[in-house]
């Protein structure tokens, strides 16, 4: 089955991870980029941890001692990546109860949604998923569209973002705008970075 690649505003959102190992703490890393809030309850955490909370200040905890099924209380989504399965099966099963989002590291059948393999250029997110099928080739798949991303390309995403107030303003007609758009971003496309006054201007003259 594929999933859904549903893009969730996952900031100040409450995140558990169980489980105090590297794995623990790559997932940890991953979720902090977009604003997460993290919980990380496990018997033994790794030092990196330590790093993440001055990095992260304020955003990240360590609770030292074994999971308990009340830590899944309240937390918008959960990540099982304890060595152990029998726990991550149990964390698992409690999250499908309670319709809290769980992911369990290399076991497909514990989890109701994935970490896909991403490239992040600033605001611009893609996410490759093989539905659990083989992490190889989605990682492999994300690194020739990492190479394929123009360099500027967040640059211009920002400036186009800017730009939406003022197209809405000067174009009144839904269809026009999105005319208006395309032929802005291909001469972006084309000259690989933002556009002057003047090549705005003949861009929206071309219409």
């Amino acid at each position: 089955m594929s999933y859904f690649p549903f893009f969730v505003d996952i900031s100040d959102r409450e995140c558990l991870i169980v489980g105090g190992g590297k794995i623990a703490y790559r997932k940890a890393c991953a979720v902090l980029k977009y604003g997460a809030k993290v919980l990380v309850v496990a018997p033994e955490i790794c030092e990196e941890f330590e790093l993440l909370k001055k990095e992260y200040t304020g955003a990240v905890k360590t609770w030292q001692r074994e999971f308990t099924d009340s830590d899944t209380d309240n937390r918008f989504f959960v990540i099982a990546a304890t060595d152990d399965e029998k726990i991550n099966k149990k964390v698992s099963e409690i999250c499908f109860k309670k319709n809290i989002l769980v992911n369990t590291v290399d076991r497909k059948e514990y989890c109701n949604f994935y970490f896909p393999s991403i490239v992040k250029k600033g605001d611009i997110v893609v996410g490759v998923s093989s539905g659990g099928k083989s992490p190889v080739l989605a990682r492999e798949l994300r690194k020739k569209i990492e190479n394929a991303i123009p360099e500027n390309l967040e640059k211009v995403n920002v400036w186009l973002g800017d730009l939406r107030p003022y197209i809405k303003e000067q174009i009144q007609e839904e269809e026009k705008r999105k005319e208006a758009f395309e032929n802005i971003y291909r001469m972006c496309e084309k000259k690989g970075d933002i556009l002057t006054e003047e090549e705005l201007d003949k861009a929206l003259e071309e219409l």
